[in-house]
């Protein structure tokens, strides 16, 4: 799990950049419509956080880094073709991205498969990562 930090940002940029469509966070009981529709569900995971020596002992810092998933739901038997499209939209979204005053980068992007969704078989799901960066 990542920090509230890093959570808290990531969260307030994705809100205020992707109109696309809905975003629903992980652990918020937010209602999926019985009338299938685009949704992507969002989860922000920590690796690591700890020291890191970038030179001299004075010139130490913290580091915390991990996985900003996405996991594009679409419609079943729709194809896969939006989900792909939603999936670049939000590498290019992020691409070149620095939040908190530049302390917080994003890194490589990975595009996994589909696989059915949890929601009664009624959506397929593209799963994709982005690993991100807070040095402090």
């Amino acid at each position: 799990m990542s920090t509230g930090v890093v959570y808290s940002a990531i969260k307030s940029f994705l809100d205020a950049n992707w109109s696309d469509t809905p975003l629903v966070y992980e652990n918020t009981n937010e209602p999926i419509a019985d009338d299938p529709s685009d949704f992507i569900y969002v989860e922000i995971s920590g690796n690591s956080y700890g020291r890191a020596s970038i030179g001299s002992p004075d010139n130490n810092l913290w580091r915390e880094n991990g996985l900003l998933w996405f996991h594009i739901m679409i419609p079943s038997g729709e194809g896969s073709l939006g989900a792909r499209t939603y999936a670049e939209s939000l590498i290019e979204l992020l691409r070149d991205q620095q939040l908190l005053s530049g302390k917080l980068t994003f890194q490589e992007a990975s595009v996994g498969l589909g696989e059915p969704g949890d929601e009664n078989g009624n959506y397929w799901r593209l799963s994709m990562s982005v690993d991100w960066v807070l040095d402090t």
